[in-house]
């Protein structure tokens, strides 16, 4: 018979963790460094409130390259810088952020409205960055005076002035 003790040191001194095969078990590509639901996140510059985004379900990713994807909707209220106010609101159901270059682009049922003009862009797919907004796909600009209709557009990020690349319609409205 083995005595106890002599066991219970064959079973420890036996166990040997490698690291890198714990890593191999454990670790599994493509899932997110960091989870969490309802982001509320401010970004100021200089004192002032330039954006708030908020975010349903957030991933973060620190390879191949950093960023961060918001899952089921999300919404950016960009603000004026002397008025404090909110200027223009951009909702969509997906987005992703690239960490380095602060370039975002979002997806699905994406609008951007003014709030100040009343005037709203839809869209499938928006980029953003730098404070300019762009998109090659179709776009509907609705306003006061009438709606318009293209392919492409490029903007500021408060929707107060845009281009439409490709104009292919417009309807106005009589007062």
């Amino acid at each position: 018979m083995i005595p106890a003790w002599l066991l219970l040191a064959g079973i420890v001194f036996s166990c040997a963790n490698d690291l890198e095969n714990i890593r191999k078990v454990t670790t599994q590509e493509n899932l997110p460094d960091e989870l969490s639901t309802d982001l509320h996140m401010i970004v100021t510059d200089s004192g002032y409130v330039r954006y708030e985004l908020k975010g349903t379900l957030v991933e973060s990713y620190r390879n191949p390259v950093p960023k961060t994807i918001i899952k089921d909707g999300l919404e950016v209220t960009f603000y004026d810088r002397d008025t404090r106010k909110p200027e223009a609101v951009l909702t969509a159901y997906y987005g992703e952020r690239e960490t380095n270059t602060e370039k975002m682009f979002v997806r699905d049922s994406v609008v951007l409205r003014n709030v100040n003009k009343n005037q709203q862009l839809e869209t499938e797919e928006l980029f953003w960055r730098n404070d300019s907004i762009f998109s090659n796909k179709t776009v509907v600009v609705k306003t006061e005076d009438g709606i318009l209709w293209g392919k492409g557009i490029v903007a500021d990020q408060t929707f107060d002035k845009f281009e439409i690349l490709k104009p292919t319609g417009e309807k106005y409205f009589k007062d």
